[in-house]
């Protein structure tokens, strides 16, 4: 990754008060947020820690209301005293005995869900322990890469080739309605749903789930078991043409991608099918390290947000170290869980003339988060930024709209990428024949 002031993007200062510059690009997640595996892969993050004393945190303030850092106002006084109110009213009237530290807790965590930001959220010390478990690379859960879809159902998105899930028969598109008898069909927290499907390795978890694609409620018991993930594949499909997926962009994915491009280049690749299908997104640094190998100097994305309460604009460039040939050409394969991170490396190489999108409109998300741990050990992802391809659109909410539209079969529209056969594949072999007729780039 660059040591480029353009990788650089919170500032702050170290507990001995020197200033730093925090390099929290690989920090980024530029991801559906709420996707995670429930084999307690939560959700792609790379973590950054924000401790007291760094100076990312808020510094008391002479004449603060309430210890809460805001300006002695008028209008701040009547805002405190309100929340006072509804304090005690809670306190005193609920149903359920609540102390004014559970109160004060419920606050901190409605006062992110407030934002209406689906990506922007509150984590437990339980919930950030298990997103930093993830990260280790094996989990004990039934191997299912789940998110939760526009309409507020966590369906899952692929299975993991040899798991439980797979051997249980379980799909893409299938929804969670039980889990071991608890109604989860109202959950819009997957980490709420990965504390009950996670679990020892050898122990069982019941679940009832609902398949849309025929209307069937499905109830089965799935072994749990440790599974490893491997989240990429690469092969030749035939002489000059190479194949890589890459099912999201966690961490040190850059490295294999690298490996997995160079196997293919000494195989004789010419050009190159990357396969994008299904992948929420991941780490901004390991798509700009990945684009690095692809793209000479060139913008990757400008970005807008805000940084010590003002507004910030930055850009993200490539061109540390590319290892193709100048007229490598590819043909990326997208669909509508292809989010984020992947619309931004589909986005980058199409405008910059290097890319061809074959298959289905991607999911829209053009926002960067980050993940704060607080003092007690819990943590909250925000929204810090949105980001515009190099031709200067956005994708919030819109996605990216492929050059060549096609859909798999229906019967083979909810396996998962690994599993479908590539001569029925019609959105792999949309994009080999246009591969054939690439037009020459800039």
């Amino acid at each position: 990754m660059s040591d480029s002031p353009n990788y650089v993007w919170q500032p702050g200062r170290d507990p001995a008060g020197r200033s730093v510059r925090v390099r929290i690009l690989g920090a980024v997640l530029i991801s559906v947020a709420v996707t995670f595996l429930v084999t307690a892969l939560v959700t792609t993050l790379v973590l950054v820690t924000v401790l007291p004393g760094t100076g990312l945190l808020p510094t008391p303030t002479p004449g603060a209301t309430a210890s809460l850092d805001v300006p002695d106002t008028e209008e701040n006084r009547a805002a405190m005293e309100k929340l006072k109110e509804i304090r005690e009213i809670v306190r005193d009237t609920y149903v359920e005995e609540k102390t004014d530290a559970d109160l004060l807790d419920l606050m901190g965590e409605g006062l992110v869900g407030a934002l209406q930001d689906p990506y922007s959220y509150y984590l437990t010390a339980e919930q950030y322990e298990q997103m930093e478990e993830a990260m280790d690379g094996s989990y004990s859960g039934i191997g299912a890469t789940v998110t939760v879809t526009r309409e507020g159902w966590i369906e899952i998105i692929e299975v993991t080739e040899g798991g439980p899930a797979e051997a249980a028969g379980l799909r893409s598109g299938d929804r969670f309605l039980e889990v071991d008898g608890v109604d989860v069909s109202g959950f819009r927290d997957t980490l709420e749903l990965a504390a009950l499907v996670r679990g020892p390795e050898g122990t069982e978890v019941d679940l009832v789930m609902l398949r849309p694609a025929t209307g069937q409620r499905l109830a089965l018991t799935v072994e749990r078991k440790t599974i490893t993930n491997s989240d990429i594949r690469h092969l030749m499909l035939r002489e000059g043409i190479g194949y890589i997926q890459v099912k999201q962009f966690s961490g040190n994915i850059s490295t294999e991608f690298r490996k997995a491009l160079d196997d293919l280049l000494a195989l004789g690749a010419r050009q190159l099918v990357i396969d994008l299908r299904d992948n929420p997104g991941g780490s901004a640094g390991e798509v700009i390290a990945m684009l690095d190998d692809l793209l000479p100097d060139r913008v990757i994305a400008t970005l807008r947000g805000r940084q010590d309460g003002e507004d910030m604009e930055d850009t993200w460039r490539s061109g540390k170290s590319m290892r193709v040939p100048e007229d490598m050409r590819y043909a990326i394969l997208v669909n509508g869980y292809s989010a984020s991170a992947s619309e931004l490396f589909s986005g980058c190489l199409r405008d910059h003339g290097k890319a061809l999108l074959v298959g289905e409109q991607t999911f829209g998300k053009g926002s960067g988060t980050v993940t704060l741990q607080l003092s007690d050990g819990s943590a909250v992802v925000i929204t810090t930024f949105r980001y515009f391809l190099p031709n200067g659109v956005g994708l919030e909410g819109e996605g990216l709209t492929p050059d060549v539209e096609v859909s798999l079969p229906e019967e083979l529209e909810y396996y998962a990428v690994s599993q479908i056969p590539t001569d029925q594949d019609t959105q792999l072999q949309a994009a080999l024949a246009l591969l054939d007729e690439f037009p020459e780039g800039e």
